[in-house]
């Protein structure tokens, strides 16, 4: 009896430390980060989605807030020839560019706010 009782008391202490730590990694990813107990940040008062028959998939974006410009490097062929998802339409796909954003002039027209090089 009492060698059962102590191979339970070393048995526990060696699955105590792993344990812990489990429970500390599953407090923090499952109770802490919980929906309803994240910061809600709303920083956009309004937002509309433009240009989206011309410009798609894009990769990269540079924001140059001293100028009020966003580069973007898309490529509108993605979506038709894709190597990584092996997607290939048998038809001419559009190549990627580069397209220049003012967002300072947001307010006027799509042709001039927003440039494809």
């Amino acid at each position: 009896m009492v060698f059962k009782v102590t191979l339970g008391i070393v048995a526990l202490a060696f699955l105590l430390p792993f344990a812990y730590e489990r429970g500390q990694t599953l407090n923090f990813l499952f109770w802490k980060n919980a929906p309803h107990r994240l910061v809600k940040i709303n920083a956009f008062a309004s937002h509309e989605i433009r240009f989206s028959d011309r410009i798609r998939s894009c990769e990269d974006v540079l924001i140059v807030e001293s100028e009020g410009l966003a580069i973007l490097g898309c490529d509108p062929g993605r979506e038709k020839w894709n190597t990584i998802m092996g997607v290939f339409v048998p038809e001419p796909v559009e190549n990627g560019g580069l397209y220049i954003f003012d967002y300072k002039n947001a307010g006027g027209s799509d042709v001039e706010s927003g440039h494809g090089i």
